[in-house]
């Protein structure tokens, strides 16, 4: 080691000393790996193992071996400029040389960003940064651009001039030492919970402790401990990441999600998650082409290729050649999740494009993160692969939720895009599933995605009762029905908004309210449901009536009259409560309109029974009370409350006369 030390630091050849160079960190790590099939070089994952002492000297730290990294990369990628020589005789030798050097330095700073010390150092080095943005831009030059933005904002105009490598070997060397190192400068700490913080407390204070020198410089190489490294917070990774966007670093990673080499695509990826994180980045990232370059890398994936053929292949009735299964691939979930960050803080014309292909492109990786779990556990899949999928390689819930919340936003661009995402295999069952998820932001973003989902014909299908279904005159599409009920009076405002939503959109298919009478005769609580859509109330004050203390029964007086009783005190309790959010107030006058219009005023089996408990439920009072609310609203707002009104006070005209007209024919 001492003797590669003294050739690194004393060596006036640049190649030697990145070899040199790179040759002591790989001892000091403790290993060797190559990786990209022996082509790159390159560590597969910045892992260090054993602890290896050197000496503090010189080039033998791992400050100074940073600091000569630095000095070669800057050094050779400004030393040779192809456009300088004169004549038609090709480069010389020293381009190659020189990208080889470049790319081992390049390496070799791969392995020292593990440590937080050399983070810091390369963020606060702006030359070493224009180099490495400079030489990455230049061998993803030749590849067609993914996005309007020119990916060479960093050329030779800016003073760097870069000769463009002709060895695929070292392409794929630098593109993946370039895209390890910016995602180890750009991690976060992992998000653990309280018995892994504690698993990790334990496991560090196992470890040895780093030596360090008499000036404070460590001096092993070895496995990092960065529980409390101020360096490794998240305030000190949003920082360095806001340094590197502005030195350029944006425009690099839509060229290196163009990369062959898979390892620099997955890599690239995990930098864009990192760097989306931060909300205030976003905006950035589009505007480099960010989304496109995420498809990129997500269309680039086996997994990708592997999904389509086997949706088509599902699609026809003949199972797959030969009968084996299909391979089960893992997708890139940090460029699904990464782009599903972007969908959900900007519209998705800015996301994708105009060409709505684009957007059609983008629905099938979105909709695999909530639909892989399903896919894994489905009996009948032909995704098998000999194994079960470990539960660290499945979607988290985080990336579900996003994933929904970015589903959702682009569902609203049009029928069409709902459509599609609509007839996305899995999707409608995996919805379904999803509306009794225990987690409340799940379920309600799963509600939110059906809301915008259940216009279209394949969704709303699976909620209308047909005879003989199940047995029972409704089966799994009435079950389905009860569940949108039950979700429309939970306590969260927008699982309410959401799934009263949905069912005012259902509500306008006949065997729909037929449906909705079905439940109310069976339950007797489906009224009592859609009421509180319109005004707030005591959840049941017929409980609350149990509780009290019996009274003293008069002589003579009969059960009717103790429960006309009760009623009054029920219903003049009810008339004291205040209007509900005028959103749900809107979604329930509307339900109860399509009840009269399509179910009572068509004089349908059980009218009198329903129009019973309508009476009984008090509907039309509160109906009347909720039109006197929406004309002081209009008198007292300006144009934009008048036409949020009138589409209420127009559907509770409707819902009244439709009740009037049947009464009179009923009489």
């Amino acid at each position: 080691m001492s003797w590669l030390g003294r050739i690194a630091e004393a060596s006036k050849d640049s190649r030697v000393k990145a070899s040199a160079a790179l040759a002591l960190v790989k001892f000091m790590q403790g290993r060797i790996q190559d990786t990209e099939n022996a082509q790159s070089g390159i560590p597969a994952a910045a892992e260090t193992s054993g602890i290896t002492e050197i000496t503090n000297s010189g080039v033998s730290s791992v400050d100074g071996l940073a600091a000569l990294f630095e000095n070669i990369i800057i050094t050779s990628t400004t030393t040779t400029n192809p456009s300088s020589t004169t004549g038609a005789a090709s480069p010389p030798p020293a381009v190659a040389t020189n990208q080889k050097t470049v790319r081992e330095a390049v390496e070799g700073l791969a392995y020292l960003s593990v440590h937080p010390s050399i983070r810091e150092y390369i963020t606060s080095q702006p030359k070493l940064l224009k180099a490495l943005f400079a030489a990455g831009l230049q061998s993803t030059k030749k590849t067609k651009p993914s996005t309007s933005i020119s990916s060479s904002r960093l050329s030779e105009k800016d003073g760097i001039p870069i000769t463009s490598p002709d060895d695929h070997r070292l392409n794929i060397g630098l593109h993946y030492g370039l895209a390890l190192t910016l995602a180890n400068l750009c991690q976060y700490r992992p998000k653990l919970s309280k018995e892994e913080e504690q698993i990790a407390r334990l496991r560090r204070m196992t470890k040895p402790a780093a030596e360090t020198s008499s000036s404070g410089v460590r001096t092993t190489m070895g496995a990092q401990d960065e529980g409390d490294d101020p360096r490794t917070s998240d305030p000190a990774v949003r920082t360095r990441v806001k340094k590197l966007c502005r030195a350029g670093m944006l425009p690099l990673l839509a060229g290196l999600a163009r990369s062959e080499s898979r390892s620099a695509r997955e890599c690239t990826s995990r930098v864009y998650l990192y760097v989306v994180e931060d909300q205030t980045n976003r905006g950035e990232v589009l505007k480099d082409g960010g989304g496109r370059a995420l498809l990129d890398i997500i269309k680039s994936h086996p997994s990708s290729s592997s999904s389509s053929s086997s949706s088509s292949s599902s699609s026809s009735s003949s199972p797959p050649k030969g009968g084996k299964d299909v391979p089960l691939l893992i997708p890139d979930w940090n460029a699904i999740q990464a782009l599903s960050k972007l969908a959900i803080t900007a519209s998705p014309l800015q996301v994708f494009g105009p060409n709505v292909g684009v957007t059609f492109d983008a629905i099938p990786p979105l909709c695999s993160v909530i639909t892989f779990a399903d896919l894994v556990s489905s009996s009948s899949s032909p995704l098998k692969g000999g194994s079960s999928v470990p539960e660290n390689r499945l979607p988290t819930s985080l990336q579900r939720f996003e994933a929904l919340m970015a589903l959702t936003n682009i569902a609203s661009m049009g029928p069409d895009v709902a459509e599609r995402i609509a007839k996305t295999k899995g999707v409608s069952v995996a919805l379904e599933n999803g509306l009794l998820d225990e987690h409340e932001m799940l379920r309600r973003a799963n509600v939110e995605l059906l809301c915008n989902l259940v216009v279209c014909e394949p969704v709303f299908d699976r909620f209308v009762p047909r005879p003989g279904d199940g047995g029972g005159g409704g089966g799994a599409a009435e079950s389905r029905l009860q569940i949108l009920v039950a979700l429309a009076d939970v306590d969260d405002l927008q699982t309410r908004k959401a799934a009263s939503g949905a069912l005012a959109v259902l509500s306008s298919d006949e065997r729909v309210c037929s449906g909705f009478v079905a439940l109310q005769k069976k339950r007797g609580s489906l009224l009592r449901i859609f009421r509180r859509l319109l005004v707030d109330e005591e959840e049941e004050e017929e409980e609350e009536e149990d509780d009290e203390e019996p009274e003293e029964e008069a002589p003579g007086a009969t059960s009717k009259v103790k429960k006309e009783e009760k009623g009054r005190r029920r219903h003049s309790k009810r008339g004291e409560s205040p209007i509900a959010d005028f959103d749900l107030v809107h979604r329930g006058v509307f339900i109860f309109r399509n009840l009269a219009v399509l179910f009572v005023e068509k004089r349908k089996s059980g009218v009198k029974e329903f129009m019973a408990s309508l009476a009984e439920e008090e509907i039309v009072s509160v109906v009347e009370r909720v039109v006197k609310e929406g004309m002081r609203r209009q008198k007292e707002g300006g144009p934009d409350v008048v036409a949020a009104t009138r589409p209420v006070l127009e559907n509770a005209l409707e819902f009244v006369i439709a009740l009037r007209n049947a009464s009179q024919v009923l009489e």
